[in-house]
């Protein structure tokens, strides 16, 4: 996602607190599966929220983010015992009032998103991200 950069929001300072909307569209979910978004900021603040479908199928959810900061995210899809059982590529973006995603699922650690070093640490798809901010990439 880019922000648009002839649009500055002037009421908003960076890292000032905004409500960021996140939409995930094209997600279908199987019983007993939920979706969550996972945020790691500039600062290594991790967050996982949980996505709830609206009556269109879209999955959405708040997030309380600091304007302007760089962050990075990814949704997953877990069972019941909180295996990730599907996750996204990792997205790096700006933090401002909108995330909208379509779904996208990865099958191998090389599409996740990581920097080069960085993609020999997942084993698998039962792990949590846990990975240290990079202002590279």
């Amino acid at each position: 996602m880019k922000s648009n950069p002839l649009f500055m929001d002037s009421t908003k300072v960076r890292h000032d607190s905004v409500t960021t909307q996140v939409e995930v569209e094209d997600l279908l979910l199987h019983p007993g599966e939920k979706a969550f978004f996972h945020v790691v900021t500039e600062a290594n603040k991790k967050d996982k929220i949980v996505l709830e479908s609206d009556e269109n199928g879209i999955f959405k959810t708040k997030a309380w983010l600091s304007h302007q900061e760089n962050i990075h995210f990814y949704i997953t899809v877990e069972n019941a015992a909180t295996k990730i059982l599907y996750t996204s590529k990792v997205r790096k973006t700006v933090a401002s009032y909108m995330i909208i995603e379509n779904w996208q699922a990865c099958f191998h650690k090389q599409d996740l998103g990581f920097e080069k070093e960085e993609r020999a640490r997942p084993s698998g798809f039962d792990f949590d991200f846990d990975f240290e901010f990079s202002t590279q990439g």
